[in-house]
């Protein structure tokens, strides 16, 4: 009995066998290296947010303090206070702590007194008051402002 006879390829030879395998396979890690890198630019631009979010809660918070530091320093006298927010809004985990200075100045030739209020507000306050000396993590945030008036 003969021997059997190897079938004739189809399509052009040896050459063009095996070409989807390797080309599926580049694919596939150009793809996954795709999918990672986007994923780690969504994630990298959804924290920037939060974090973007944060501030602008610490600078109303911030505003806020300022703004009672200024009616109390005009209408009461006093000035130097701790500004917590109510509870359940926005701005409830960010107290501004605000304080006073004094000064005089000169303003052509009579003496002014001036007052200098100065407001903080954080997001990780150290036991209640800001600004936090040692911030515990880095998402801490904190915004200043400063505004200084004639009583």
């Amino acid at each position: 009995m003969p021997s059997p006879q190897p079938l004739p390829l189809r399509g052009g030879g040896a050459y063009r066998n095996g070409f989807a395998l390797p080309t599926a396979i580049f694919l596939l890690v150009v793809m996954g290296s795709l999918a990672a890198w986007l994923s780690r630019l969504t994630e990298s631009t959804l924290a920037q947010d939060a974090l973007e979010l944060e501030g602008e809660r610490a600078w109303l918070a911030a505003q806020a303090g300022l703004e009672a530091g200024l009616y109390a320093a005009t209408h009461a006298g006093v000035c130097a206070q701790t500004v917590t927010f109510a509870s359940g809004s926005q701005l409830e985990r960010f107290p501004a702590t605000v304080a006073c200075a004094s000064s005089t100045a000169d303003e052509g030739g009579a003496t002014v007194t001036l007052i200098q209020i100065t407001s903080v507000a954080c997001n990780q306050p150290a036991s209640g008051v800001c600004p936090n000396p040692a911030p515990p993590s880095p998402e801490y945030v904190e915004r200043r402002v400063q505004a200084t008036v004639e009583p």
